[in-house]
């Protein structure tokens, strides 16, 4: 399955919550995270690998020559950066700086279309898209997804501005036929509970997350928490049963504008 997730405006936590649910997705496959986001950097190589390797070593901006050859597939997997020590996650990190926004953008379709073609095959793909509105978002990361998430803090402010946005996407995802259902995924640090924050959107509740710096604290900055921190942690309490939410709402939900035919297709 493919699953993008994406905000509209302030840091709600949405490469954090990315890069939990890659290495916690099922293990009976292999997992990916693609940061996506134009603005640049990896806050996974900077944060939980904690700036063991140059960015300019392992980025998506190096797939760009190898996409113009037609060597693509070969391209993406000797740019990954394992996870874990058996390799079986792995992240692509994302651009070097936002001046190559432009230059990747040629690079977002086609990446789209192998990321999907790996979704098919059984592989689990997480991207994190970042904030949109930037002049070379990736659009194609998004309308390809299974599942589209859009990540949102509980908090008054932030509810406004989701809400003024949220139009925009789904006339993108509408104008492009996508087949992912649109859900918001709840950070629960204000006094609203996730379905009220779903019910204000007008938005299916994909799923809601504890809003737990300390916890969250071990994907974001690679932090290490043992004994009693670690098992009162309710962000890595919830983050290995995230991925279970994602399947339910995938086999569950289906965007309004995809209509059904009489022999049960959808068009």
């Amino acid at each position: 399955m493919m699953i993008s997730m994406l905000s509209i405006s302030g840091s709600p936590g949405v490469s954090t919550l990315a890069l939990a649910s890659a290495i916690h997705a099922p293990d009976d496959a292999r997992s990916c995270l693609v940061e996506a986001d134009p603005i640049g950097s990896s806050p996974t190589m900077a944060g939980y690998l904690k700036g063991a390797r140059r960015l300019e070593e392992n980025s998506v901006v190096n797939l760009v020559a190898p996409n113009q050859r037609g060597d693509l597939p070969a391209a993406f997997t000797s740019q990954l950066v394992p996870l874990t020590g058996d390799g079986r996650v792995g992240v692509l990190p994302g651009l070097v700086h936002a001046g190559q926004a432009y230059t990747a953008r040629v690079l977002w379709g086609p990446l789209s279309d192998l990321l999907a073609e790996m979704s098919i095959s059984g592989d689990n793909v997480v991207v994190d898209a970042g904030r949109v509105g930037h002049a070379y978002y990736p659009w194609p990361m998004v309308t390809a997804a299974d599942v589209v998430a859009l990540v949102v803090r509980s908090e008054r402010a932030a509810v406004a501005a989701a809400r003024a946005g949220l139009e925009a996407i789904r006339r993108t995802l509408e104008g492009n036929r996508s087949r992912a259902p649109l859900g918001v995924i709840v950070v629960e640090s204000g006094p609203y509970a996730g379905r009220e924050v779903a019910q204000a959107l007008g938005l299916p509740l994909l799923a809601s997350v504890p809003y737990d710096a300390t916890g969250a604290g071990e994907y974001s900055h690679g932090a290490t928490l043992t004994g009693m921190r670690r098992r009162r942690s309710t962000y890595i309490t919830r983050a290995p049963k995230l991925w279970r939410s994602y399947r339910d709402f995938a086999g569950s939900h289906r965007p309004d504008w995809l209509v059904a035919t009489d022999d049960g297709s959808i068009q």
